[in-house]
């Protein structure tokens, strides 16, 4: 491994360039930190005093800090764990400062307690995940990757993730341990598809019919998962879509973001009085239903969002009630060790178990057993209504719930170091390797899992094992771009960076011999350069995905 120069050239994933240069991302940055700051400020409701606006303040400042490690460059890699940062803001930032009427039953220093909780959680794990990403790993000769050309291999993966869950919609999801399995595989490898084609899409690789072809099957795959009236099973699809035109593009499309925002605010505020008519027994869903659902769905969130109550004269919770967690994480506080013991690794139990596929075990724990055991440990749900209602306590609460504030530390060593090694393996290799691709669905997991340790290593797992086996189908071992030329990854200019991209192989399906050609062409002059120069190894000569992978196995001799 060695140490990278501070650059403000073109922005860089593992060495491969993105069109957005660090300078726009900084300014991005600090307009963002902006408008989170006057949210704070002037955009609530409730007047608080300035010691609670001064917490709100702190945990910005530990949210965003990642960040800052990354759009400055003293970080490197795919941005897994600022991302996952970023969820603590609407967690814990935001009801500090609307006087949520939660706080009422706490002490002011209870509050403090629980905010420091949070505050130190964050920067110890800043402190190892930054000490991981702030180099970048030698790039190996050769890497196994999926040949990002393949347009009819993505849209069949992508289409199987489709069909699978309209199979599911009619045969139902009681299946036995092989069903449950080849679900697993499916979900992830249409994830990767969703990265790759949406990836495409930004960079103006895909035609129209074959973009309208990705849009209209990827919102057909988020319908039929919000069918489940389970928000946060659409996360995953949506925040993978917006990251891979993010990528290719440079450009964060704002439009398409501040719509599915308004759409999950809308759904969210109907999505109790929903549950309570749909989850009951003997009530299914066709696909024929899915009009008259989602439209009763949509009726019921407008009539939450103007009138705070459901049809039924029950008030709801907003979208930001909903996502609040720091008044769980007081109450836990508070009630462990007086009311309730810790729970000393119960919730965590149940994690070897989970790592075992249910074709192998029928006495598989079901995913989110860890946030039963804590709704019923305090009482937060019955053992009536916990298969029916999901209390989302994420990593800080339930390990402080079982081992205290050592427990946080533990988990913050843990998460900091895990997303730290797996951020650094993203570096040194393309965009559609094997390690980088393991990054995107680990970062999957990773903002989808505002829940329990069994969670995020139950969808990391599954996602590991899915990559697998496609290294092994469909991915083909060829050489490494980014090892011929590897003073690349610390940066340069923004003219060589696009040369960088060329090399990359950064082409559209249909014309990418075409492009290959050109590429070859245009870089003849760096081809000479490194025979002039030969090193211990001998380097590709080509750089092109998609040509010349027949004589990889001559390069190496």
């Amino acid at each position: 491994m060695r140490r990278v120069a501070k650059t403000d050239s073109v922005l860089q994933l593992g060495g491969a360039p993105i069109p957005t240069d660090r300078r726009k991302l900084k300014q991005i940055f600090w307009l963002g930190n902006l408008g989170l700051l006057s949210y704070l400020i002037f955009f609530n409701n409730a007047t608080v005093s300035i010691e609670r606006l001064g917490y709100s303040f702190l945990l910005l400042v530990a949210i965003m800090l990642p960040s800052w490690f990354w759009v400055s460059g003293r970080s490197h890699g795919l941005p897994i764990f600022p991302l996952y940062c970023l969820s603590f803001f609407p967690a814990y930032a935001i009801p500090l400062c609307r006087g949520d009427s939660r706080f009422a039953q706490y002490t002011e220093l209870q509050i403090t307690n629980g905010v420091l909780t949070v505050v130190g959680y964050l920067f110890l794990a800043t402190l190892i995940w930054q000490q991981c990403t702030n180099r970048n790993l030698k790039p190996e000769p050769y890497v196994r990757e999926i040949d990002p050309r393949g347009f009819k291999l993505m849209i069949f993966l992508l289409s199987t993730g489709l069909i699978f869950e309209i199979g599911s919609a009619v045969l139902g999801d009681s299946r036995g341990g092989a069903y449950q399995a080849f679900r697993g595989y499916v979900q992830n490898s249409s994830r990767l598809a969703i990265f790759v084609l949406f990836f495409q899409m930004g960079a103006q690789q895909l035609g129209k019919i074959r973009m309208w072809m990705v849009i209209l099957i990827t919102t057909g795959l988020v319908v039929r998962q919000a069918a489940s009236i389970v928000l946060a099973n659409t996360f995953p699809v949506v925040g993978l879509a917006l990251a891979g035109f993010f990528l290719g593009s440079g450009k964060m499309p704002w439009k398409s973001l501040m719509t599915v925002v308004g759409m999950i605010i809308l759904l969210h505020s109907g999505k109790a009085e929903m549950r309570s008519i749909y989850y009951r027994e003997g009530v299914t869903i066709t696909l024929a239903d899915y009009p008259a659902f989602f439209a009763e769905w949509l009726a019921k969130g407008v009539a939450g969002l103007v009138k705070g109550e459901t049809s039924e004269g029950v008030k709801v919770q907003s979208a930001k009630e909903r996502s609040a967690l720091l008044p769980l994480l007081l109450q836990v506080q508070k009630m462990t060790g007086t009311e309730v013991p810790y729970l000393d690794g119960v919730s965590y139990g149940y994690l070897p178990s989970m790592l075992v596929p249910r074709i192998i075990t029928k006495d598989k724990a079901v995913s989110h057993i860890s946030n039963m055991i804590m709704a019923i440990h305090y009482g937060v749900l019955t053992m009536e209504n916990v298969w029916f209602t999901s209390i989302a306590f994420d990593l800080v609460i339930e390990a402080y719930a079982n081992y205290g504030y050592g427990g946080v530390a533990g988990l913050a060593i843990i998460m900091g170091l895990f997303l730290g090694l797996v951020t650094l393996g993203t570096t040194g290799v393309p965009l559609f390797s094997f390690r980088f691709l393991l990054g995107i669905l680990v970062l999957s997991a990773v903002i989808s899992s505002n829940n329990t340790m069994g969670v995020f290593m139950t969808s990391s797992w599954q996602g590991f094992l899915a990559l697998t086996t496609l290294a092994f189908i469909i991915m083909r071992k060829g050489p490494n771009p980014l090892y011929a030329n590897p003073e690349k990854m610390a940066g340069g200019g923004r003219e060589g960076a696009q040369d960088e991209g060329l090399r990359l192989g950064l082409s559209g399906a249909e014309d990418g011999e075409q492009r290959a050609e050109a590429g070859s062409e245009r870089h003849t002059g760096v081809s000479h350069q490194l025979e002039e120069k030969p090193e211990r190894h001998q380097r590709p000569t080509r750089f092109v995905y998609g040509e010349g992978r027949k004589d990889a196995n001559t390069d190496k001799d």
